[in-house]
């Protein structure tokens, strides 16, 4: 009995003893290979790209940009190693985090060359499946970058902008574009047309807006958030337009022509001579450029339907009936669309002025005044210019050569139509306010008091009541301080733009000499 306990006892032991010697084993064994995959993994490309960003990440909260770079750098050579299309798109934004790294640090230079590298490898992948969304949008997205970053002394012939953007668009013949890639394609559409007409290529400029806004018109139905659509929609027509109007002033500059603005260098005309007419410029140009900005309108009409109360649309909408109707003006355009333009403007700009809003009631004044000089030009702006005259009381003393201009074209318009005892008046406050004007701005404002002059001056002699001397006196006046101390960029000269006034000056002067 007690040797049958014993070897119970033995045998239990034993087992217990191979347990525990198997389950040492056991661990042992999990554990190698847990050493073993641990050390496979480490040893894996992906998974030193993937610590490579961290330890990059690491850097850029510590403000080491350099060691940032080169384990980026580090994280793109493990990737470019690797097979499939995965590893390609990793490196392809690390590339990408790396380039808007260098841009925030301003080193243009090194930022070139990474843009160069992501556009180059952004258009393999968009080659290898042109129709896929992702890659036409970091094609594009690249050749933003490219174009940001291109250096103006070595541009290329084609803009890298306009090469992605062509190649994108003509897979639309092949599968429609997503409302993104779309986006995407209007902007650098847009980009391309403004670095053709900078170099004068005003046909391929032309070609590339038409495309620009086109693209903008068709991504807008097809984003979720109507009004961020319709707002992308309104900046694409409302930079086209200056592109167009850049194009045709360009081409009026080469053709010897001056267009005459809202003022139309009134300041120095004689109110005894007829107003001399605005030249034509290229109609083509300029109309191309107001159906940009009526483009825009649309947008914004549509933008003001979702948010009717919205006061900074209210303010971009006034802003461009107002550059509509100057260009009108400037450029011989339909007389009742002029007049409906400046309408509409002073019409928002009446409704956007606020107690002590002094934006507002200056935007207002300048409004105002651009209508009344419109309607002068057919004999009937003096009531538009007295209101504006009247909310210029309202303006702080730095808008003085606001208020200035304003009762100078007032004056202008009475003594056009031979009113000169009230135009004298008003030529008065428009010197005083001037002259004002001139003693706080200094040289800034010499120009304004010597065209304020100039007019006080020449209805000073007139009739009824002519008062020559005084006339005399401040012709002189103006003419000394225009030739000693004006706006001249060289002491003792004077400038250019000067040199008309002067010329007035003088013969005003002359004029008043010979008179006994």
């Amino acid at each position: 009995m007690a040797h049958s306990q014993k070897m119970v006892r033995w045998g239990l032991t034993a087992g217990i003893l191979i347990v525990l010697a198997l389950t040492f084993w056991v661990k042992l064994s999990i554990e190698k290979k847990k050493n073993a995959q641990q050390l496979e993994r480490e040893e894996d490309p992906e998974h030193q790209a993937a610590l490579a960003i961290s330890k990059a990440d690491e850097a850029l909260l510590q403000n080491h940009p350099d060691l940032a770079l080169a384990e980026f750098q580090n994280a793109i050579d493990l990737w470019e190693k690797m097979e499939g299309e995965t590893p390609k798109w990793n490196a392809l934004a690390t590339r990408d985090r790396a380039l808007q790294l260098l841009k925030t640090l301003g080193r243009n230079s090194e930022a070139r060359q990474w843009a160069e590298t992501v556009f180059t490898q952004s258009r393999a992948l968009f080659q290898a499946a042109p129709t896929e969304s992702r890659r036409q949008k970091a094609y594009l997205s690249a050749a933003k970058n490219v174009s940001n970053l291109e250096d103006p002394l070595h541009r290329r012939h084609q803009p890298a902008t306009a090469e992605a953007a062509l190649a994108v668009d003509a897979t639309a013949n092949i599968a429609p574009l997503e409302a993104i890639v779309l986006g995407e394609l209007s902007n650098c559409f847009l980009d391309a047309a403004k670095r053709y007409a900078e170099a004068s290529a005003t046909e391929d400029a032309i070609a590339l807006l038409e495309k620009a806004t086109s693209n903008a018109k068709k991504a807008a139905p097809l984003r979720e958030d109507p009004s961020e659509a319709l707002m992308a929609q309104e900046r694409i027509a409302t930079e086209a337009m200056q592109i167009a109007e850049m194009l045709a002033d360009r081409q009026r500059s080469r053709e010897g022509k001056t267009g005459s603005g809202a003022k139309a260098n009134a300041e120095t005309a004689d109110p005894k001579d007829a107003d001399v007419g605005s030249l034509k410029p290229l109609a083509d140009l300029n109309a191309l450029a107001d159906r940009y900005g009526r483009m825009a309108l649309d947008a914004l009409d549509l933008e003001l339907e979702f948010a009717p109360e919205a006061r900074l649309l209210k303010q971009r909408q006034a802003a461009l009936y107002l550059r509509l109707a100057d260009r009108g003006a400037k450029n011989g355009g339909i007389l009742d669309a002029v007049t409906a333009d400046y309408a509409a403007a002073v019409r928002l700009r009446r409704a956007l002025r606020d107690a002590g809003d002094v934006k507002e009631q200056r935007n207002l004044v300048r409004a105002l005044e651009a209508f009344g000089i419109w309607k002068s030009r057919q004999g009937q702006g003096i009531e538009i210019l007295k209101e504006a005259a009247t909310e210029a009381q309202a303006l702080d003393k730095k808008d003085l050569d606001i208020a200035a201009s304003v009762y100078g074209q007032l004056a202008k318009a009475l003594s056009d139509q031979k009113k000169f005892v009230e135009a004298r008046s008003f030529a008065k406050e428009a010197y005083d306010a001037a002259t004002e004007f001139a003693q706080k701005q200094g040289k800034t404002g010499e120009k304004e008091w010597a065209i304020a002059a100039l007019r006080y001056a020449r209805l000073l002699r007139m009739k009824p009541n002519p008062q020559r001397a005084q006339a005399l006196e401040i012709a002189q006046k103006a003419k000394e301080r225009l030739k000693n101390e004006g706006s001249a960029p060289v002491k003792g000269g004077t400038s250019k733009e000067m040199e008309p006034l002067i010329r007035a000056l003088d013969a005003l002067i002359d004029e008043l000499k010979s008179v006994k």
